[in-house]
């Protein structure tokens, strides 16, 4: 991997840099955490906790924590876990981890982490797999965890299970970038075994394009799984919805017919085919899968709807809809089978075609006017005979009327008595139900107040305990402060009289010369802000910085809104290339003077001295293949100069190295966002882009890279080829 040459960073600063490094206290720091390290590894070799052995070590150990205050919570145990996975120190994090899963925190995490010390300590597979397998216990949806676990099964071979994992991490994402590098995984680095796996993984992969709104992509691919399998159903469904979205419904409806040929009764399918007939032209074959819908359906309404509309302009009302209910030309509709049709129209919201309807069945069954025939005489007898015929006639029918009254009477009773003691049964087993209710519901209520009165008490012991930690921690961090403060003041005065010493031995006469002025100026009164910057700038002249400094901060007590104090402060400290001092006394100086150019000359120049030393320790970082200690550095970094373009270009090259391609082109991109002639930028994110598979994006990065007209030859030659090679492709 190519990095941006430094060529603002001189060797004399880094080896100043270096050796403030070896001299300061974080040496001894180092030294307390290496020994706290050993024995936690010690505790985790021993494993019984019982032994007399453990119980010295851990006495050891919790000595050791009291006695250099070190941080023991929770959070910062995790924290200090990944620092000694990151160190190779794997017992002392085992012994953590183990630690942390007994007190219940973060298990899911913890099981993770515990598997990637298994994948790195060599451990069997299956022992590795059964630590990130809890972690999903613990937390279903740690794509993290399912990530490594596909990722291990396809190092080692285990197609089947592989894709399985593969399978579930797509159905949780909805990244992006991940999904397209999963994409990329698929298309080239796994080899299916198999038909079943190869049918499996297009099917994945579909999936994915579904996701990423690539239809062209997604029916590809999921032809590809169908002619591996063709009698896949889900393949068909969703192949099928595809392409009938798509308006290409004559595919659409062979599939239609072949998933109908294995699921008769799929109703959805059924009105789909239809409708893709009916576009197709084919009114007849439409019709009919209409029909069969009625015949496996006799009530579907949208089938008996969707016939209707197909025929409104072509054949009368009534023509219609006696083709629908398979009506004998001859017959006469009725009301009710006008109304039928009304009421299905005005379910579908089709309220013209319901006005159509009862337009049409008005004129229809409008009444006609009928001639009265010519009655006959009778003669006497015949009349006699007919009315006595007449009478019983009428007798018969009146007593059939009865019993049949009866009949219906008494059917009417029984029914109504099997009701009432329905309603009585439904009735007490309501009862029944609603005291089960009750008594549930009181108990949990009792159940819930218990718990929330433990839970309370729990809570108030809990702040108690919290809150006297807090006042015996402040207390002990204010002792601290003394004690470091007394400490520095000591330190500071022996560095003071240091400089002393050697500033009158390396040049006796000028020092005694400027030691004359500085005591006249010490003896001015009242003494202006002048008179201190004199006093400083004469302590300079002669080697003495820090002396300077006391007199500086003497001035700034007096005078807490000169702006030039607090510029002569910053400058000092970035002569003892005390960066961070020298920035906030600055930014102090700014504030007080936003017209105080030369402060805000100087501060630009200490911020990227500032960047520098954080590119500088992450880069070191990076040569070590320390990439999460290098990506923390310049995310910390990132925080603090949030438009810095030289930082995120550092990040993505990190995340390049941790395998985080879609990290990395988000950085890059955010590195040309802010500085568009840094044409490193654009050659890594072309690299990036073809790392994952995205050849076009990569071709527009390289294009843009030499637009920028960049000075190395040997790159612009390389990328030269690349994008020739890439266009031939593309264009």
């Amino acid at each position: 991997m190519r990095i941006l040459r430094l060529s603002y960073i001189k060797h004399k600063f880094l080896l100043i840099l270096a050796l403030f490094v070896l001299l300061s206290p974080i040496a001894f720091g180092a030294a307390d955490l290496s020994q706290i390290d050993s024995i936690r590894s010690e505790l985790y070799l021993i494993r019984d906790k019982n032994s007399p052995n453990y119980i010295k070590t851990k006495q050891k150990l919790d000595k050791a924590i009291k006695r250099l205050d070190f941080d023991y919570s929770f959070e910062s145990r995790m924290n200090d876990v990944n620092r000694l996975i990151q160190e190779n120190k794997y017992n002392g994090a085992m012994y953590e981890l183990n630690e942390l899963i007994a007190s219940g925190y973060n298990l899911s995490k913890c099981y993770e982490l515990l598997g990637d010390i298994s994948f790195k300590t060599n451990q069997s597979p299956k022992q590795t797999a059964k630590f990130y397998k809890e972690s999903l216990k613990e937390d279903s949806d740690n794509q993290s965890a399912i990530y490594k676990l596909f990722n291990l099964y396809l190092l080692n071979n285990r197609n089947i299970l592989a894709i399985e994992y593969l399978k579930m991490l797509v159905e949780k994402t909805d990244d992006y970038n991940l999904l397209s590098e999963l994409a990329n995984t698929i298309n080239t680095k796994i080899n299916p075994k198999s038909r079943y796996e190869a049918n499996i993984l297009y099917e994945i992969l579909g999936d994915i394009y579904v996701k990423q709104q690539k239809k062209q992509e997604f029916k590809n691919a999921y032809l590809k799984a169908l002619k591996l399998n063709p009698d896949d159903i889900y393949i068909k469904y969703y192949l099928a919805n595809l392409l009938y979205s798509e308006n290409e419904y004559q595919a659409a409806n062979e599939l239609f017919a072949s998933i109908i040929a294995s699921n008769p009764y799929d109703l959805k399918i059924r009105f789909l085919k239809a409708k893709a007939l009916y576009k197709l032209g084919n009114y007849t074959e439409s019709e009919k899968e209409y029909f069969n819908i009625l015949s496996m359906f006799p009530n579907s309404t949208n089938a008996k709807y969707e016939i209707y509309k197909m025929y409104e302009n072509k054949l009368p009302i009534d023509k219609i809809i006696k083709k629908i209910n398979k009506k004998d030309p001859n017959y006469v509709l009725k009301q009710n089978d006008y109304d039928t049709f009304i009421s299905i129209a005005q379910d579908m919201n089709d309220y013209e075609s319901a006005n159509k309807i009862k337009v049409f069945s008005a004129l229809a069954l409008k009444p006609k006017t009928q001639t009265q025939p010519q009655k006959t005489a009778l003669a006497p007898k015949q009349k006699q005979n007919n009315q006595n015929k007449e009478q019983i006639l009428r007798q018969k029918e009146e007593q059939n009327k009865i019993k049949l009254e009866k009949e219906r009477q008494e059917k009417q009773r029984l029914e109504q008595l099997k009701q009432e003691r329905l309603k009585l049964e439904k009735e007490r087993q309501e009862k029944l139900k609603l005291e089960k209710q009750r008594l549930e519901q009181e108990k949990l209520q009792k159940q819930k107040a218990q718990k929330e009165k433990l839970e309370k008490e729990r809570l108030e012991k809990l702040a108690q305990e919290e809150q006297k930690k807090l006042q015996e921690q402040k207390k002990k961090e204010l002792e601290k402060q003394k004690i470091k403060q007394a400490q520095d003041e000591l330190n500071e005065q022996k560095l003071i009289e240091k400089e002393q010493k050697i500033s009158q031995q390396k040049d006796p006469k000028k020092y005694e010369k400027i030691s004359k002025e500085i005591e006249k100026y010490t003896q001015t009164n009242p003494k202006t802000p002048q008179t201190y910057l004199a006093i400083a700038n004469s302590y300079k002249q002669i080697s003495m910085p820090r002396s300077a400094l006391k007199y500086l901060h003497i001035a700034k007590k007096e005078f807490p809104t000169d702006s030039e104090i607090y510029y002569n402060l910053g400058l000092s400290y970035f002569e003892l290339n005390s960066f961070q001092s020298a920035k906030s006394n600055l930014e102090k100086a700014i504030n007080l003077d936003n017209e105080n150019q030369k402060a805000i000359n100087l501060l630009s120049f200490v911020n990227q001295n500032i960047i520098t030393q954080i590119v500088n320790s992450a880069y070191d970082k990076y040569n070590n293949k320390n990439y999460i200690e290098a990506f923390d550095i310049l995310d910390e970094g990132i925080k603090k100069y949030p438009t810095n373009a030289q930082l995120f270009y550092y990040r993505a090259l990190v995340a390049s190295g941790m395998g985080r391609n879609a990290a990395a082109i988000i950085d890059l991109q955010k590195s040309i966002k802010l500085d568009a002639t840094n044409y490193m930028s654009y050659y890594h994110l072309g690299k990036t882009y073809e790392k994952i598979g995205d050849e076009r994006s990569a071709l527009v990065a390289y294009e843009r890279f030499l637009s920028v007209e960049p000075e190395e030859k040997d790159l612009v030659d390389e990328i030269q080829k690349k994008v020739i090679e890439l266009e031939n492709k593309y264009y």
